[in-house]
């Protein structure tokens, strides 16, 4: 589709409503593991970087690309069986 480029990204995602501190401690955790050479090397395995930039940078990526992605399945009509 003309306009559009793929790539894949993930992250955690919790209950709605979680509480500011169990967000921040979850990043803190995240953060620890991502930096452990074990995991890096994993990822490099896996031809990927990891991110890790926190909780308000991951919401407004997948409020970006939430519509885009939306936009994309309404045109091409796929349906869920």
């Amino acid at each position: 589709m003309p306009g559009y480029e793929t790539n894949s990204w993930g992250g955690v995602i919790g209950p709605a409503r979680l509480p500011r501190e169990i967000i921040s401690k979850l990043h803190e955790e995240i953060k620890k593991a991502l930096a452990s050479p074990t995991v890096a090397e994993r990822y490099r395995q896996l031809d990927t970087e990891p991110d890790g930039s926190g909780p308000e940078a991951f919401l407004e990526l997948v409020r970006r690309e939430t519509p885009k992605w939306a936009e994309v399945i309404r045109r091409s009509g796929a349906k869920v069986d």
